[in-house]
């Protein structure tokens, strides 16, 4: 009686602005989260969609505009183009670790972060989805999972082009054909180019240092077999070359107390230029039969072959600097860490009819990885470099079924069993003393339950329980010279997630409001030490929990209004462990905030959508709020709050449309990761005029214009 007496109150309060107005109804927002197409208001989990035309009017253009839009996302993306570090909630990834988050892509799950940070380009909806997801998606699920469909062929000769002009000497080109061959085979190309200067200046070198050429193409071809069987076919290319590391150094930890912001957010000034280039090629076969009764049994199957080469230097200053008693009289360089990655992935899949009472998923999963990484040292003075190969198969066998109790009430149940078997080999030449083989196999049952009540096909209170998992991994092998102790093998990450929600909307969907409340029982975090390369030490347990709010207003002359909120508390409980610094001291971490993870997040926005003769006009203006971030379980490097105000206009007439844009307007300036001196002994007894933290800067204010055709 009271959920109902809420729901006429808000429809009462919003008929002056909406109802009176007699705005047209909008199409129904639907995902695929659950495997199948529904309504984004019938799932009991907190997804954050964004289609084809919010991607273009956000201005979507890399997985970092994605995260920034998304309130309780946050991502760490700048060592080099594929390392990246991702929360949800406060799930974290650590450094040089597996992701927390899972990513899809047109329904494949990829196998490596490093494929995560593609340039994303003819895209047609974005889905982010919130809290454990293992029990569909598998492992490295634990936070999250973050979902791309590409435009699909279409059936009739069709397509556009658009070129844009930045600052930074930036320009893109991208564009989209489709080419019907018959009338059982389509097929799309698309393609997208970008370059840019770039914005970021070193002050030592005297030039920007992160320029960058991306190159991508990809073909989808789509085949209808019969009426009951189709087959499709993806195929993918990506080049990219430019600078990386652009790392500022300065004492942060001393003069400001680690709080990165003002003054001590000086430009990089290090005298080597870091240099990243990679190259992608994808394939992805799906072959869908339609069975009786409309279910559908579904195999995909898809092909990655991946390789960057990256350098670096790692004292981030210029001239000859001294550390622990050694001269380097050229400084530390060059630091060069190549990685090569291949990885075969499968999935069979049976769909049940949306019709009936009983919807059925069930499905196996296999996914066979391989990667080298090499840590080439020279730098240092090291001439042997360390060869690490990891191998992985993983295979997954899931079950899911949404049962209808009555007409307003819905009962979801799905399970999931996977399997990943590791190894790694570690070789340096000369010292064998230190190669190691290790090999283990992690599992996991993750099960999910969720209870859906829609007293009102525009109303959903549900109450979620999911559970996800990370395979654990290997540890070098110790040098007793100045290693602590530490396990051969970490654990596993485990999560379990409770989530109570509501979603609602008006009859004709232009308001709509989504509140949710969750608590994470996160446990064996793998944290990150830098004692023989990376050691990874786990934590018992993180506290988390939170609050999320979110709302769209269609309000009149063709105004609306998106706004949402996202508070996240994750704090580590008892937990200890050696000092990066000195292994004989230990720290005692209890009640730290977890690195990566915001306290808040918020986005509001205002949209304008008019005709003025033959001319069509679309404005947002955005404002982005984040909290506080710190960048290491010791919480004393950390990015202050910020607000971030974005803007853009397009106008369209006819076929041609103009769009002018800004992304951060008020320039502001703060850092986007940060490596702290008590981390390394390197960076503390780095001299002259040390100890150093580093860290990178924004880029800055980027605004542009750019021009669509769309043909015929």
């Amino acid at each position: 009686m009271l959920m109902r007496q809420l729901c006429a109150i808000i429809s009462a309060a919003c008929s002056f602005s909406t109802c009176n107005a007699q705005v047209a109804p909008i199409d129904t927002i639907t995902v695929t989260a659950r495997g199948r197409v529904e309504a984004v208001i019938a799932v009991p989990d907190s997804v954050s969609v964004y289609s084809r035309a919010d991607i273009e009017r956000r201005k979507l253009n890399t997985l970092e505009d994605i995260v920034a839009a998304t309130p309780g996302v946050f991502i760490v993306h700048d060592q080099d183009p594929g390392t990246n570090t991702i929360s949800v909630r406060g799930v974290a990834t650590n450094i040089n670790q597996e992701a927390s988050v899972g990513f899809v892509v047109d329904g494949l799950a990829l196998a490596d972060s490093e494929l995560f940070t593609l340039r994303p380009f003819d895209v047609q909806r974005v889905e982010v989805l919130k809290g454990p997801q293992g029990a569909l998606f598998g492992r490295s699920a634990s936070g999250g999972v973050i979902s791309y469909e590409t435009v699909k062929p279409g059936t009739s000769f069709a397509g556009f082009a658009q070129f844009g002009y930045a600052n930074g000497n930036s320009k893109t080109l991208d564009g989209a054909l489709d080419i019907p061959v018959s009338k059982t085979i389509s097929t799309r190309l698309s393609g997208s180019l970008m370059s840019t200067d770039g914005l970021i200046y070193n002050s030592f070198l005297k030039r920007t240092v992160d320029d960058y050429v991306s190159r991508n193409l990809r073909s989808a071809t789509h085949v209808k077999l019969s009426d009951a069987v189709s087959f499709d076919l993806r195929l993918s290319f990506a080049d990219e070359a430019g600078g990386s590391t652009w790392i500022s150094s300065e004492n942060a930890t001393n003069l400001t107390n680690g709080r990165l912001a003002g003054g001590i957010l000086q430009n990089p000034q290090g005298d080597f230029l870091g240099r990243a280039d990679r190259r992608y090629y994808g394939a992805a076969a799906t072959i869908i039969l339609t069975l009786p009764y409309a279910a559908t049994l579904k195999f995909i199957s898809g092909y990655d072959h991946y390789h960057k080469n990256f350098s670096e230097e790692f004292d981030f200053r210029h001239g000859p600097v001294s550390s622990q008693g050694v001269d380097y009289p050229n400084g530390v360089q060059p630091i060069h860490q190549p990685v090569g990655l291949v990885s075969e992935t499968g999935e069979l899949r049976y769909t049940s009819s949306n019709a009936g009472t009983l919807k059925l998923i069930a499905g196996l999963f296999l996914q066979n990885t391989r990667k080298l990484v090499i840590n080439d040292y020279q730098g240092f003075g090291d001439p042997n470099p360390h060869y690490i190969y990891n191998k992985s198969f993983e295979y997954g066998l899931f079950v899911q079924g949404n049962y209808d109790v009555s007409p307003q009430l819905e009962l979801s149940m799905a399970l999931r069993y996977d399997s990943d078997s590791k190894q790694r080999l570690r070789v340096t030449p000369v010292l064998s003393q230190f190669d190691s083989l290790q090999n283990q196999t992690f599992s996991s049952w993750q099960p999910k339950l969720s209870v859906s009540y829609h007293p009102q096909a525009n109303l959903n209170a549900y109450i979620t329980a999911s559970v996800g998992f990370k395979p654990g991994g290997f540890n070098p092998m110790r040098n007793p010279a100045f290693d602590p102790p530490f396990t051969p093998t970490f654990q596993s990450e485990s999560t379990r997630g409770l989530e109570a929600g509501l979603k609602w909307q008006n009859s004709d969907g232009h308001i709509r409001a989504t509140f949710a409340g969750f608590v994470t029982d996160y446990r064996h975090y793998q944290n990150t030490e830098f004692f023989s390369d990376d050691t990874v030490f786990s934590v018992p347990r993180v506290r988390v929990h939170g609050l999320e709010a979110s709302t769209h207003l269609g309000l009149v002359a063709g105004f609306s209004i998106d706004a949402s909120a996202s508070w996240t508390s994750a704090r580590i409980g008892a937990y200890q462990a050696p000092s990066p610094l000195d292994a004989t001291i230990i720290i005692d971490y209890k009640n730290n905030r977890l690195a990566h993870a915001p306290d808040y997040s918020a986005d509001l926005a205002v949209l304008w959508q008019h005709t003025v003769g033959p001319l069509k006009l679309d404005a947002r203006l955005d404002y982005n709020r984040l909290g506080t971030v710190y960048y290491e379980i010791d919480n004393i490097l950390y990015s202050p709050p910020r607000g971030i105000l974005n803007g853009r206009l397009a106008v369209t007439m006819g076929k041609l449309t103009t769009e002018f844009w800004a992304m951060n307007i008020g320039n502001i300036r703060y850092a986007t990761s940060g490596f702290g001196q008590r981390q390394s002994p390197f960076l503390l007894d780095l001299k002259p005029g040390g100890p150093f933290d580093s860290f990178s800067i924004s880029k800055g204010r980027t605004f542009g214009a750019s021009l669509k055709v769309v043909f015929p």
